[in-house]
């Protein structure tokens, strides 16, 4: 039961940032009815699925959520930013009912209570005036007798819903189990015996049903076939329309007839037997033989729809059932998968690509060409294999987008600025170890851009830029890394007040001298902020500095540029994953390292007497002087040093390093492993890997390297090697 309630919850999940994606794409198209018959499917499927699994209090707060989408997709209600912000409300309510499934939660009482009576108060609000569909409006202010309506339902299923385990006889008899009923069977789509698929359906039903059930009771019978079948509700009457015979002669007449039921037909007839008999206050039911599925031999269709009803008809099927957006219908060509089987599957293919390394070794010394082919073959397959398996742990970035609408519709409402927020290469996909790590620091940047960055609407006017405001999301690959830019048109980061402010932090002399680009960087020191006012939001002091640090744990790089009152952009350099990289492997007394690729910037000789004479740790390479460190007096290796060693220069953000190793091995595609306690002292190793001849080789961490460095020039101290 605890697998089935996790599966719950995990779907739950899912539908709640749908939800909260429509309820963002409806506050920019309010007349977008694929996002609002979106809305009303994740609250209805959650009221189902809540219900079933035992979060009650989720089921119940959903029917009353829905009831107000309802009436805007019947076109009582409509989008308003008023219903919307009630709704996103909501939606963060049902977060913390799905934590409790025995009971609401002491905590959120107050609040759960207070939304329903809102959420009452909406849904029983007046309608709008005019509407373009004709549904039925007018019926909204009659008295109900006895509870009793009369609805209209068509139902027609796809063709496969017999091969997906269902049979929609159930479903009928369920429907008519609510009350009196009568059913008409349509067969015409029954094709010739030759043509005829014994696995198909081809049949469709129309049921007028007299009930006291509301509607979500009757979308509660098609709740698991709602997405693969064309269903249309329409309320009749308030009354029970079935206890008059002239109703049923109607109805018997356009099945005679083998014609589609005129709604507006039987409204019409349905208001005047009303207004001449009205109705008794006891429940009546039709004969029992009329609430049996009628069935017939196909005949060929003697007389069509008058072409003024069809088009009547037509809107309203659209309107119940409109195609399923693209975005959805994806989810039929995909399977869930636990992320623990992923790693299970991912840590196979390590170990798979480790025994291939291990392999080749054992055939460059056998030295068979037969043994040959067929490693290199093995190679090749299971080099495709760990691309498969690496693609499927990669998540797109359009994952994350949800909360930062949110969170920018949330924050632009309380800073009380207007700002357009797009996205651009939601496709762009990451590792799931890095998409997890990059939550916390992109939503410090979106809260910065908002509070800092943007300005109010008087300064953007004054500047002459437009009222609103704009930030963007911008995600590409370049090479084997993932670029993420956060870009905004706000006032732009002021290089003067931050060396003012550095200056009195003491972290530079006033006499220091510094590039536009190091001076901005200065932001990311440990509480800097040149924030005069301590908001809700941002500048407490504890913000870029951690971006920074998180970005570095990932092997990632934040660069900023910014033009004062332009906008600034902010950009995260990513690896694509941290599990397997491109890495160079080195010697330094024989113990291989492994320096990552793509932050290599050059490789060149040099002597260790250059090494012992530099000054300051620094030497001069290709005209340009570099820091450096040692890795053989960093580890310290007491063996004797080569008279020729390597220093490569590798790269991060704005600055360049030199690492000097004894030797350089080869180039090899290798996994990357968690570390134990025991390394952690040594706080430049990011992680190890096994090489083909069962040695274990370290993967030094760049980043953590020139942080080192930097730490040392801050304390006016020299590197100590």
């Amino acid at each position: 039961m605890n697998d089935l309630i996790n599966s719950f919850l995990e779907e739950a999940n899912e539908l709640i940032i749908d939800l909260e994606d429509s309820l963002l794409t409806l506050e920019e198209t309010p007349n977008d009815k694929d996002a609002v018959h979106r809305v009303f499917r994740v609250m209805h499927t959650l009221k189902g699925s809540g219900g079933m699994f035992g979060f009650n209090a989720v089921s119940d707060f959903t029917h009353h959520l829905e009831s107000i989408y309802y009436k805007i997709r019947s076109g009582e209600l409509i989008v308003t930013k008023e219903i919307l912000t009630l709704t996103l409300k909501s939606v963060d309510l049902l977060k913390e009912l799905l934590k409790s499934p025995d009971k609401i939660p002491d905590n959120v009482q107050l609040n759960y209570t207070s939304l329903v009576n809102e959420i009452k108060s909406v849904s029983s609000g007046k309608k709008k005036e005019e509407t373009k569909e004709p549904i039925v409006q007018t019926e909204a202010k009659e008295e109900i007798p006895n509870g009793i309506a009369t609805y209209y339902i068509h139902f027609e299923p796809n063709a496969e819903i017999l091969q997906n385990g269902t049979n929609p006889l159930y479903l009928i008899d369920e429907l008519t189990a609510l009350g009196s009923s009568y059913v008409i069977v349509n067969t015409q789509k029954i094709p010739e015996i030759d043509e005829l698929k014994i696995d198909d359906c081809y049949v469709s039903w129309e049921i007028i049903l007299a009930t006291k059930a509301e509607v979500g009771d009757i979308m509660d019978v098609f709740i698991f076939v709602e997405d693969e079948s064309n269903i249309d509700i329409q309320k009749l009457s308030s009354f029970n329309l079935l206890q008059y015979p002239e109703f049923e002669n109607a109805i018997k007449d356009f099945e005679e007839k083998k014609l589609l039921i005129n709604t507006l037909q039987l409204q019409s007839l349905g208001k005047k037997l009303i207004k001449e008999n009205p109705p008794v206050e006891e429940d009546q039911t039709i004969n029992s033989e009329e609430e049996q599925i009628i069935e017939k031999k196909p005949e060929p269709i003697k007389e069509a729809v008058a072409p003024q009803e069809k088009k009547q008809k037509e809107p309203k099927v659209q309107q119940a059932a409109p195609p399923r957006p693209s975005k959805v219908t994806n989810s039929f060509s995909t399977i869930r998968v636990s992320s623990q089987k992923i790693e299970t599957l991912m840590n196979l293919v390590s170990e798979m690509v480790t025994s291939q390394a291990r392999l080749n070794l054992l055939a460059e010394d056998i030295k068979r060409p037969e043994l040959s082919d067929a490693v290199e073959s093995l190679e090749k397959l299971t080099r495709q294999l760990r691309d498969n398996a690496f693609e499927i742990s990669l998540i797109p970035i359009e994952s994350m987008l949800t909360r930062f609408k949110r969170l920018i519709r949330d924050l632009s409402a309380e800073v009380k600025k207007e700002v357009h927020f797009t996205v651009e290469g939601t496709d762009t996909e990451l590792d799931k170890t890095i998409i997890e790590n990059l939550s916390d620091p992109l939503l410090h940047l979106f809260r910065n851009a908002l509070d800092h960055g943007i300005e109010d609407r008087e300064t953007r006017k004054k500047n002459g830029k437009p009222e609103i405001g704009n930030i963007k999301l911008k995600a590409f690959y370049s090479g084997t890394n993932v670029y993420i830019q956060i870009i905004d048109d706000g006032g732009g980061i002021n290089p003067e007040v931050i060396r003012k402010k550095a200056i009195q932090k003491g972290l530079i002399a006033e006499d220091d001298i510094l590039s536009k680009n190091a001076i901005i960087d200065l932001i990311t020191l440990p509480g800097f902020s040149t924030a005069d006012t301590i908001t809700g939001i941002s500048g407490r002091g504890v913000g870029m500095d951690v971006v920074k640090r998180n970005i570095q744990k990932i092997q990632g790089e934040l660069l900023i540029d910014s033009t004062l009152n332009v906008g600034t952009t902010f950009t995260l350099k990513l690896p694509l994953t941290l599990s397997i990289i491109d890495g160079l492997i080195v010697n330094i007394d024989k113990t291989p390292y492994i320096i990552p690729i793509p932050v290599i910037n050059k490789i060149r000789p040099v002597s260790h007497t250059e090494i012992t004479k530099a000054f300051n740790n620094t030497m001069i390479i290709d005209s340009e002087q570099i820091p450096f460190i040692y890795l053989r007096q960093r580890f310290n290796v007491d063996s004797k040093a080569p008279d020729k060693e390597m220093v490569i220069v590798v790269n991060y953000e704005n600055q360049r390093m030199g690492i000097i190793i004894d030797n350089v091995e080869k180039q090899a595609q290798v996994v990357v492993k968690s570390i134990g306690k025991q390394f952690h002292q040594h706080d430049i190793i990011s992680g190890a890997s096994i090489m083909g001849n069962g040695q274990v080789a370290l993967v030094l961490d760049t980043n953590k390297i020139i942080n080192s460095i930097d730490k040392t020039k801050n304390s006016t101290k020299n590197i100590a090697l």
